[in-house]
């Protein structure tokens, strides 16, 4: 079998990284090794159902026909709607008696600068608690990422960033099938250090919860699709193929 090198880890001796090792397929399944002298190629594709651990095999044909879940495209310049819906197991206290006053902050930064709502301060509501407030903005085609922040309001001193999410766009559009996308979605979110702004030290606790509702739009028509290539031998036979002329009555 081969295995998955360690992440980071750089092939050594000349050997290229397996192109399909360590992706999941659209059934939730997870390509984990090769088969050693299988020709053609042959993976070990393992998923999990309850308690039971479900193996098979499949060549790389196999693979893509399945399709990979991380096989997306660059979302289109869109309208977004994202409703920030509720808070879920978040931080229940800020200090020793008191009790997180908490709101989420939605940043969507572009090269066209950034856009930043905020819900309202839910006080004393611990870590669970229900916003339901929509924020509507136009998202251009360069921007992958919306971040979403977890705040606690504080009386006298600044506010305290909690915890933080990002959440990927391009993945959410799925290669633009549809002109509209929505879906709801539990997003995760991890414990950061305050002082660092730019989130580069994450301390990668989770802290909570918060569900969100995004629908991304498309703005303007979609692209013109591409029709499929004849196969040069298929064009070559199409005039042999084709019904001969039904030849006109002879006059009477």
């Amino acid at each position: 079998l081969q295995q998955p090198s360690k992440p980071g880890s750089r092939p050594t001796g000349g050997v290229e990284k397996d192109p399909y090792i360590g992706r999941q397929l659209k059934d939730h399944s997870w390509v984990k090794a090769r088969l050693a002298k299988k020709d053609p190629p042959t993976y070990v594709v393992c998923r999990g159902e309850g308690f039971k651990l479900v193996t098979d095999t499949k060549t790389p044909a196999e693979l893509e026909k399945a399709g990979f879940a991380d096989a997306h495209g660059p979302a289109p310049e869109c309208d977004l709607t994202i409703t920030v819906v509720e808070l879920k197991c978040g931080p229940e206290y800020a200090g020793s008696l008191d009790k997180t006053d908490p709101y989420v902050k939605v940043c969507l930064r572009s090269v066209s600068g950034a856009k930043e709502f905020k819900t309202k301060v839910m006080d004393n509501a611990g870590g669970n608690a229900a916003f339901n407030e929509t924020f509507a903005l136009v998202k251009p085609a360069g921007a992958t990422y919306v971040r979403v922040e977890l705040w606690d309001k504080n009386a006298v001193m600044r506010d305290t960033e909690l915890a933080f999410a990002d959440v990927n766009l391009d993945f959410l559009w799925d290669n633009g099938e549809s002109d509209r996308k929505t879906l709801k979605q539990e997003v995760r979110l991890l414990q950061c250090d305050p002082s660092d702004h730019d989130h580069e030290q994450q301390l990668g606790h989770l802290m909570g919860f918060v569900i969100l509702e995004i629908t991304l739009t498309r703005r303007g028509p979609a692209p013109a699709s591409t029709p499929a290539p004849v196969p040069a031998r298929a064009a070559a036979l199409a005039p042999a193929l084709a019904p001969a002329p039904t030849p006109a009555p002879a006059p009477a």
